[in-house]
């Protein structure tokens, strides 16, 4: 079988969901990984990585691509462009990939119009977010939810990652199936050797409590459960792993590190006492089934997590706080590691492990 997988993101970027599906998928299909087109206006603008085509060879059965934008603009000016002209560019560059593929997979409501020139394709949609949301844009807020309509109606099958969107597409679509998010089957074998100052707790010592944070911080970040764990126990210090996108907490116990690569996250996580998940309860929190939880669980690490409709299935596993008053009163009772027995632990691994996940998708993309 042979599927391009339009991807929402580049395939040397952090290591998520769309990498690790078309990494496993490879070992039994021939998978095309098409990368967001980048436009030459947001290269002008915006700088970075360059608007021009690639196309390299990962492994016999995964190459990666890209058209060049030299003649397509930013998705945002999709909502104008009502005669589809801007993904033309996009159609003839790429359509020696995808003409004789079996499947076509995208995980990005943004690639509607041109995934919709290519005819007589089965058609996968992978919901992994409320992207419509996530944008801040108006015009590519309101062109991401007509796309994502039409998506829905044109798919041949809909997996979603979370228990709100199944609920939400059901209604819409005969064959829609729960995927959720996981964990490397090997990832508790991960920790990998880490900085001198880091194999040392981070030079904290022994008699420190270490909560720590692994993960993007942006605006969803909540901030007040940092600053009632730092007033319960002056012991009690704050690692924060990953980009962030927000002013950084001034405080003698809490600790920035830049990002780190994705098979030394696992190293990072040994070295926490109580990991956390401290998001901000909106409209966006129940659609989230958040790997770093999966990875947490997979150390048999104890976790301080928001409660939601994703946490709450993890039971008594986690250290679930309806608001962030309550954290106090739950670290007041102590904490177990969530597995009594390695066996418990490595069953979780191995039923909730990418490679789980990508067995259930090969049995529905036979059903196609």
């Amino acid at each position: 079988m042979k599927i391009a997988y339009f991807a929402p993101i580049y395939f040397d970027y952090l290591k998520q969901r769309p990498q690790h599906f078309a990494e496993l998928l490879s070992k039994n299909h021939e998978v095309v990984y098409i990368e967001p087109t980048i436009s030459l206006m947001r290269y002008l603008l915006k700088g970075g990585t360059s608007f021009r085509g690639i196309d390299y060879q990962i492994s016999p059965n995964l190459k990666v691509v890209r058209a060049g934008g030299g003649f397509t603009v930013h998705k945002s000016l999709d909502y104008f462009d009502l005669l589809n002209v801007n993904s033309i560019s996009e159609y003839y560059q790429l359509e020696k990939y995808v003409k004789d593929c079996d499947i076509i997979w995208t995980g990005y409501p943004g690639w509607y119009n041109l995934i919709s020139r290519y005819k007589d394709k089965k058609l996968v949609y992978d919901k992994m977010d409320e992207d419509s949301q996530i944008a801040t844009n108006y015009f590519l807020k309101q062109s991401l939810k007509s796309k994502e309509e039409k998506l829905i109606r044109s798919a041949d099958l809909i997996f979603v990652s979370c228990q709100k969107f199944l609920d939400q597409i059901k209604e819409k679509h005969s064959n829609v199936k729960l995927l959720q998010n996981g964990v490397m089957v090997d990832f508790s074998d991960c920790r990998c050797k880490v900085l001198q100052a880091e194999s040392e707790r981070f030079g904290l010592g022994r008699q420190k409590t270490i909560f720590g944070y692994v993960g993007t911080i942006s605006h969803w970040f909540d901030f007040d459960v940092l600053k009632i764990i730092l007033e319960a126990d002056p012991n009690n210090e704050i690692i924060l792993v990953g980009n962030n996108m927000m002013p950084e907490m001034k405080h003698e116990r809490v600790h920035y590190i830049a990002p780190v690569k994705k098979e030394q996250v696992a190293g990072i996580i040994e070295q926490f006492d109580v990991c956390l998940y401290n998001f901000k309860r909106n409209d966006l929190l129940d659609t989230i089934n958040p790997v770093k939880i999966y990875e947490y669980l997979a150390l048999n690490k104890p976790v301080l997590a928001v409660k939601s409709m994703e946490t709450g299935q993890f039971g008594d596993r986690l250290m679930l706080y309806d608001k962030p008053e309550n954290v106090k009163a739950i670290l007041s009772g102590g904490w177990n590691r969530p597995f009594r027995t390695e066996e418990e632990q490595r069953g979780f691994i191995g039923d909730n492990s990418w490679e789980n996940r990508v067995r259930l998708i090969e049995r529905a993309l036979e059903d196609l």
